[in-house]
């Protein structure tokens, strides 16, 4: 991320130089690179791996507590009444059943826009992919981007939104999934 950052900078900074030699801008004015866009988050149809055990999401892709941030999301979602004490809220974590041992798992999230012409333009794209071997037997490096998202409001002290990770598509199948109705895997 900060090379990628470094190397906008410098693109920017050689524009204005541009910029300043042809005289369309009377100083050099450096201004940082706009974090802001309204790119919407698309998966793709289908995951890229259709049912990747809870054991290898910890030990392959590094989601060290993703079992008890996915219990602490439903519990969250399904509370409709007062705000629950952490007390409470760490109890009903405890007793959260996932009734599934696999989940899909999608390797890219692509953020995409509309432009005047309805065409889709990819603006970014976050990639995820633990080690591998390829078709030859070498070795593939993982790849794992990073990515702040700011899915909610966030204010001038930094971020206040949530990341989410878009496994569940339906309030109705978080409700499903929380009274262990759903089968092996969503």
């Amino acid at each position: 991320m900060t090379i990628w950052l470094e190397r906008k900078e410098k693109v920017l900074q050689h524009q204005s130089y541009l910029d300043w030699q042809l005289g369309t801008q009377s100083s050099i004015a450096l201004h940082p690179a706009s974090m802001a866009f309204n790119g919407t988050p698309t998966l793709a149809r289908w995951p890229s791996l259709k049912a990747v055990n809870l054991d290898n999401l910890v030990k392959n892709y590094g989601a060290t507590f993703f079992r008890e941030a996915l219990r602490r999301h439903i519990v969250l979602s399904q509370n409709n009444g007062p705000q629950l004490t952490r007390h409470q809220l760490e109890q009903r974590i405890l007793y959260t059943n996932l009734p599934f041992t696999t989940l899909p798992v999608y390797h890219r999230l692509k953020f995409v826009a509309t432009s005047d012409s309805r065409k889709v333009i990819t603006l970014d794209m976050i990639h995820v992919r633990p080690e591998r071997k390829s078709k030859r037997g070498t070795l593939v490096p993982a790849r794992f981007d990073t990515a702040l998202l700011n899915v909610e409001s966030g204010g001038e002290t930094g971020l206040r939104g949530m990341f989410l990770v878009p496994i569940v598509s339906h309030k109705t199948d978080l409700q499903r999934i929380s009274h262990g109705s759903s089968p092996g895997h969503i």
